[in-house]
């Protein structure tokens, strides 16, 4: 078996072990916390700095595909990373809309979906 076999398997070894499972289980999240609340906004950023962790676990597996990755997508990463850290963004609200008008951005692009018409934006 070749490195990048054995490489190529950690990483979707990975892949597979680090959604296992997501915090707290199987058990009812938003049931648990009443929106508004502080520990609401802890149940959310558990949710957020544990999708992170997981992410950086794959990252540390990917590490030797690296320099792979197409120079178009990592202009992309870059560019959206930026767009998320502006400095001219005051607050985490303006922070979450860039980011979301980003996720929604690649799920179309990922899907071929294609963007609804003005008059349905916002539904």
């Amino acid at each position: 078996m070749s490195q990048n076999q054995t490489t190529i398997e950690a990483v979707l070894g990975t892949l597979h072990g680090i959604s296992q499972p997501p915090p707290r289980g199987l058990t009812d999240k938003l049931a648990s916390v009443k929106v508004g609340t502080p520990e609401a906004y802890y149940l959310l950023a558990t949710y957020c700095f544990d999708l992170t962790r997981k992410l950086e676990y794959l990252t540390r597996v990917a590490a030797a595909f690296a320099d792979q990755i197409p120079p178009a997508l990592a202009d992309q990463i870059h560019a959206d990373t930026e767009a998320i850290n502006d400095s001219k963004v005051q607050t985490w609200q303006e922070r979450a809309e860039a980011a979301e008008k980003i996720m929604i951005r690649l799920y179309r692009e990922s899907t071929g979906e294609r963007l609804p018409p003005a008059s349905q934006v916002g539904v």
